[in-house]
């Protein structure tokens, strides 16, 4: 893949030229955690490559589908070419994307959005202070809103938020502890953390049609408890310590490449004076 990268734009042009762009009819479904692209005019996506513009922020990544209508992730394709776990054609680990020549989330409707939301959340002092941040993940021109408390122990993690169909919606997942998680700046990846007695959990997202859609999950089990067993899971299932090792090495990849989610007092207390000041100056909130 390596000797290939340096003919990526010739190559991403080319392509592009070659297979259609599905940008705004469409929509990405799932069978028993296989991910298939509903062209919405009865035809689905298959046996070959398409590019999609699976969120409308006016980029679409391409796609590569099996006979039987079925994503590829995480391989090289049948033509030679890798795609990550979300499926998306990368280039030394880069998502390659084009411009579709629209943008649906142009404008700055999401701060108001965001700031009603903000409004109405109410502080529990008890547990610390509640705070925000704006971070980019997804890629698109909109970042996702993170609401964070400044006190790990007694939370069970931050909430994240996307702006997706002009309404704000929640991400359901699990982004690590009170610590916050660890992401690829808008490349769509998020990587959550958690550890307990004995016990430790690797979580990997990405954020697709509005939804946390989880990659992979790797939980380790190695109790003080000699009588107990050692255990080692891949989404559920029991793999070796060396497999786990290198399946979690691989999803990681470069674990310098990624951003840690604001937390404590590198977030900003959710007050009225904040939000205001987000409204009026979004790049000060922005991570």
């Amino acid at each position: 893949m390596r000797q290939r990268a340096a003919k990526v734009s010739a190559l991403t042009v080319m392509i592009a030229m070659m297979i259609p762009i599905q940008s705004f009819a469409g929509a990405w479904k799932t069978d028993n955690g296989r991910w298939w692209y509903d062209n919405g005019d009865g035809t689905w996506a298959q046996d070959g490559w398409q590019w999609i513009d699976g969120n409308g922020d006016g980029m679409a990544e391409c796609y590569y589908f099996g006979p039987d209508g079925y994503l590829l992730t995480s391989t090289d394709t049948p033509d030679g070419y890798m795609v990550d776990g979300s499926g998306a054609w990368i280039v030394n680990g880069q998502v390659q994307q084009i411009a579709t020549g629209r943008d649906d989330k142009a404008g700055t409707e999401w701060v108001g959005a965001y700031a009603a939301l903000l409004n109405s959340h109410k502080q529990v002092r008890e547990y610390g202070r509640d705070c925000f941040a704006l971070i980019y993940i997804d890629g698109d021109s909109i970042p996702e809103l993170m609401i964070h408390n400044t006190r790990p122990i007694h939370h069970d993690g931050p909430e994240l938020y996307t702006y997706h169909n002009g309404q704000v919606v929640r991400l359901e997942g699990y982004f690590g502890n009170g610590d916050g998680f660890d992401y690829l700046e808008k490349q769509n990846y998020i990587y959550g953390f958690d550890s307990g007695t004995g016990a430790v959990t690797h979580t990997f997202y990405r954020i697709l049609d509005g939804q946390a859609v989880k990659v992979n999950e790797y939980e380790s089990y190695e109790p003080g408890d000699i009588y107990e067993p050692i255990r080692y899971s891949k989404n559920g299932v029991s793999i070796s310590k060396a497999t786990y090792d290198r399946d979690l090495n691989a999803d990681i990849d470069d674990p310098t490449a990624y951003k840690s989610s604001p937390g404590g007092l590198t977030a900003l207390e959710i007050t009225a004076a904040n939000i205001r000041r987000m409204q009026e100056d979004v790049g000060f909130a922005i991570r």
